[in-house]
């Protein structure tokens, strides 16, 4: 097995600083939604009416290949809903 050396990561102060104001924003939104719409999951993991801000929020902490792997399970959720009846349809299978 080769071993390499550690990967330094270096963060800049402008680095946390977008990282807490998207973090702010994010909250912010959640909080909006949780005060508009009592139709909403409180479990704070999906929203029932299909709003995806804060989905898309989240996205962006993300890195490429945790955003590829998110679409890629939303794609295989929305499909299964699909073919069960359920969801907001929306499929693009035809």
């Amino acid at each position: 097995m080769l071993s390499r050396p550690p990967t330094k990561i270096t963060l800049t102060p402008e680095d946390i600083l977008a990282y807490e104001q998207r973090k702010l924003s994010r909250d912010a939104v959640r909080e909006q939604h949780m005060h508009s719409s009592p139709s909403q999951d409180t479990s704070g993991s999906t929203i029932e009416n299909g709003d995806t801000s804060i989905e898309q929020d989240v996205s962006q902490d993300l890195t490429p290949a945790q955003q590829t792997r998110a679409a890629r399970m939303q794609k295989t959720r929305l499909d299964r809903e699909a073919r069960m009846g359920i969801g907001g349809g929306g499929g693009s299978r035809g």
